[in-house]
């Protein structure tokens, strides 16, 4: 369950905040000037997607589109190309 806080709101509950993230599994956004800031979410849920997939997986993915490949083949031959 996401919840959306202000700011003041947050720090004013900080505590509370951390314990239903903790313990009830839900997620704050954070809103500053109305607009959302930041999220408060379980560290174990996050790592959890981070894990997932790695990060170099998203990077060559990532770099196979820009060269308009489908695939990652020719990215070993032609690596320095996409250091710069």
């Amino acid at each position: 369950m996401t919840n959306t806080l202000s700011a003041t709101t947050a720090r004013d509950n900080f505590s509370e905040i951390l314990n239903r993230v903790q313990f009830a599994g839900e997620e704050f956004i954070i809103q500053k000037q109305g607009k959302p800031t930041a999220i408060i979410t379980s560290y174990k849920v996050e790592k959890q997607k981070k894990n997932n997939t790695p990060n170099w997986a998203v990077s060559m993915l990532s770099l196979s589109k820009r060269a308009g490949k489908s695939g990652v083949g020719d990215l070993a031959t032609k690596h320095d190309k996409y250091l710069y």
